[in-house]
């Protein structure tokens, strides 16, 4: 009788765990995802203040889209082209520190996971979001 109990509790562990896996390989944002982030914002922040210059700001964007993130797969051409990417950074509306010169590390990784989860769950949605958005913020 014990040992019918542990079988299914032994059971019960490999399924759960087995179903936890599998719901986080479908997420839009991968831990994989998060790593390489925090690898690429550490270039920038060498001193590990949790900020980073907006001028530096461009060229980590561009680092992301150029390694193995998915955080931009459904907008590469945002990214890539420079006229683009200014008007994608603008519409993040990212709060600024410190005179207005840095931007935080927890605030670009929130927005950078919203931004990839609003993609991946609501894409016409997004896509027509954003687009009208950029349309407003034409330079």
């Amino acid at each position: 009788m014990v040992a019918y109990i542990f079988l299914n509790l032994f059971i019960a562990i490999v399924v759960d765990t087995y179903l936890a896996m599998s719901d986080a390989f479908n997420l839009p944002v991968k831990q994989c995802d998060v790593d390489m982030f925090v690898e690429l914002w550490s270039n920038y922040d060498k001193k590990a203040t949790g900020f980073i210059s907006w001028r530096d700001f461009d060229s980590l964007l561009i680092d992301l889209e150029q390694s193995d993130t998915e955080f931009f797969q459904h907008i590469p051409d945002h990214i890539t082209d420079d006229e683009k990417r200014k008007k994608y950074i603008t519409s993040l509306e990212l709060p600024a520190y410190n005179k207005l010169r840095d931007y935080s590390f927890h605030d670009v990784l929130v927005l950078m996971c919203r931004e990839n989860c609003m993609y991946a769950l609501y894409p016409e949605a997004k896509k027509k979001n954003i687009e009208k958005k950029l349309q407003q913020l034409a330079f």
